[in-house]
């Protein structure tokens, strides 16, 4: 790596950290972050005068920033675990110390949790949040099982403030259920199991954290304060697999411990990566700790790790199978995607039948057709990935047609007219474009027309209620058909055409969005409304008078101004106009003035201290400032919090200042 590639690499892992820390939906593998961590701590190793601030080595991954719930300071700062990938790391820890006892453990893939005790009775929850900082959940983590609700004391004396470390997880049987139930009711899907019990963990509905029925493990006690005076302490020991056997008797579901020295080390190793696909839940590592107490006392912590113990990682696992059909699906912009189809597989305790095949340079590239060996892995994600053709096929297969709509499939080009790889349906009038695009217009950053789902949409498209875009708001016509519908009823088709009504008030930025433009967005949305009165005055701009607006760049107003100028794209426009959809901007002129930020377009990135990016959005609008979606020379200020990602380093390059949440305080003093 040089210096740049090393500044894009943290940026990336960065962004990749957010995802799965922050909004549980992780966008690639455990295996694919570890690595890039691998690269960035080899660079850094080379190179220590690189390293910068936002660098994963640096922290602890995960913040509270974006919840909802209280923050809390922990007591104990709940670090990560120092993570390993060969038997000649974990050989070099354990080397340091070869008279020791080791206690070898499964490492849950899950949430890191923290319960306190006062006199015996729980007090309190708390999430790991970047380390130091995290979210208090005290009434979800009640229902919780395995956390005790109050412990089992001997005899009759009291107990003072305890707090145990605990890993919580969702077993994989409740994790498909879940899934099921989000597919029924057209939610999205949880990516695997750490991520659905995160984001069950975290909200705000107890009943939702009651019926997803997670676990938790406890694994380490993080502080015990006896009574005053008390006679005796319960855990006066100095060792750690002894504190696992109390906690136990106290009611504490506890991980698998193993006691072991020198080289039985890896038989545990091995004894515990065996077991995997036989468990109720997922392992992705075993942790190897220092039992003795006060030496991991002496030994102490870096800013991110204890020094008493290291994660080893397994490897993901892989297997090899058998093509059995090519299915190709097709989305809401004419994209083909082609799926294998395969024998049954085992992979991280679930089954799995199918896997992308991305598009059809993929394809050609490892040239793949039914009948071929492919090797297939799934580390820690429920998408499982094609990773090599074992025995690749005579010739590849050709993605020949659109399913849907039967069109031949033509491929796709990049603006120099270059092709991608990507197949696409060329059917302006395909119905699977269609029914996606409904989605996407009903969606909640769209037009926010709750209830209507795939499910519903498609079922409304059958009937034939539903053949253009506009038909959303005449369903009333079709209320006798829609009320026969399974699942149907008075009351929820009158709540779906009561959505359907309040969507027509939406300012002009939703509009935009909604009309699917490519690229567009509600921030490009927003800064036509603020600048222009009305939906006509936007559609009668020229390319050059949009890409004067900050954030626009000569494509997007390109695109724009192909839409208002096209048949399709003024029919889209007007029909929706004729429907009763708001086309007057209700911001128009609103931001204008002195304001202290008047005049300065900003870009936020990363999870600031103390507000919601729509709060700080709102702060610099209300102060007659601009916010843009992306970094462009026309950027003043990128307002930077934890995990600021490659705008960071966009800027950077740019030459655009970096300011704090604080420094943006100050300035509208």
């Amino acid at each position: 790596m040089d210096r740049e590639e090393y500044l894009t690499a943290v940026a990336q892992a960065a962004k990749w950290a957010e995802e799965y820390y922050d909004n549980d939906e992780p966008s690639v593998t455990d295996f694919e972050y570890d690595m890039l961590m691998q690269k960035i701590k080899k660079a850094e190793k080379e190179h220590p005068e690189w390293v910068v601030e936002l660098s994963p080595t640096q922290h602890v991954g995960g913040s509270a920033g974006k919840s909802t719930f209280e923050k809390v300071e922990h007591a104990v700062p709940m670090l990560s675990i120092q993570d390993v990938f060969s038997e000649e790391e974990v050989e070099e820890f354990i080397g340091q110390y070869p008279n020791e006892t080791f206690s070898v453990e499964k490492k849950i893939d899950g949430l890191s949790l923290s319960v306190t005790y006062r006199g015996g009775v729980y007090i309190r929850g708390e999430t790991r949040g970047d380390g130091r900082v995290g979210e208090d959940i005290t009434e979800n983590a009640r229902h919780i099982i395995g956390i005790p609700k109050k412990l089992k004391l001997k005899g009759s004396g009291g107990m003072g403030l305890l707090e145990v470390r605990c890993e919580v997880y969702m077993p994989v049987s409740e994790f498909e259920r879940v899934n099921q139930e989000q597919a029924a009711a057209s939610k999205k899907l949880f990516a695997n199991p750490r991520n659905a019990a995160a984001g069950i963990l975290r909200t705000k509905d107890v009943a939702v954290v009651k019926a997803a029925k997670l676990h938790a493990f406890a694994f380490n006690i993080q502080r015990y304060e006896p009574l005053p005076d008390a006679g005796d302490n319960i855990f006066e020991t100095t060792s750690h697999l002894e504190t696992l056997r109390i906690i136990h008797e106290l009611g504490f579901d506890i991980v698998d411990a193993y006691a072991a020295k020198g080289k039985e080390v890896f038989q545990c190793i091995q004894k515990i990566g065996d077991s995997r696909d036989g468990l109720a839940y997922w392992v992705d590592g075993a942790v190897v700790k220092i039992d003795d107490l006060q030496l991991r006392e002496r030994l102490g912590n870096t800013v991110k790790f204890p020094r008493w113990c290291v994660a080893f990682k397994y490897p993901p696992e892989e297997r090899d199978t058998i093509v059995k059909e090519i299915k190709v699906q097709a989305g809401r912009t004419g994209v083909l995607t082609p799926v294998a189809v395969f024998e049954p597989l085992q992979l991280c305790g679930t089954t799995v039948t199918r896997a992308t095949l991305h598009n059809q340079g993929f394809i050609d590239s490892m040239c793949i057709d039914v009948g071929s060996t492919i090797r297939v892995i799934k580390s820690g994600e429920i998408i499982p990935k094609v990773i090599k053709a074992v025995k690749p096929a005579p010739k590849p297969y050709k993605i020949g047609k659109c399913p849907v709509c039967g069109a031949t499939a033509v491929m796709l080009t990049d603006e120099n007219g270059e092709e991608t790889g990507v197949a696409g349906c060329p059917n302006e009038a395909c119905p699977a474009k269609f029914s996606k695009y409904v989605e996407f217009f009903c969606s909640r950053d769209v037009m926010d027309i709750g209830g209507m789902g795939p499910a519903v949409i498609d079922k409304l498209i059958d009937i034939g209620a539903v053949e253009e875009i506009q038909d959303l708001y005449y369903l009333d016509r079709h209320s006798d058909q829609i009320k026969a519908l399974d699942g149907f009823g008075d009351k929820k088709l009158r709540s779906m055409l009561e959505n359907i009504e309040k969507s027509k008030a939406n300012d002009i930025d939703r509009v935009i969005k909604a009309f699917g433009i490519q690229g567009v967005g509600r921030v490009t949305g927003k800064a036509l409304a603020e600048r222009y009165p009305d939906m006509e005055a936007i559609s009668k701009l020229e390319e050059s008078e949009l890409m004067a607006i900050d954030g626009i760049g000569d494509i997007t107003a390109h695109d724009i101004y192909t839409f208002f100028h096209s048949e399709d794209g003024l029919a889209r426009y007007h029909a929706l106009a004729d429907a009763g959809v708001n086309m007057k901007s209700l911001i128009y002129g609103k931001n204008a003035g002195d304001g202290k930020l008047s005049g300065l377009t900003f870009v936020i990135t990363g999870t600031l201290p103390s507000m919601g990016r729509e709060e700080a959005k709102a702060l610099i609008e209300t102060n007659g400032g601009k916010c843009a979606g992306s970094v462009s020379k026309k950027t003043n200020y990128l307002l930077a919090g934890e995990a600021a990602g490659s705008k960071l380093t966009k800027a950077h390059d740019l030459g655009i200042p970096v300011i704090t949440e604080q420094e943006l305080m100050e300035m509208i003093k």
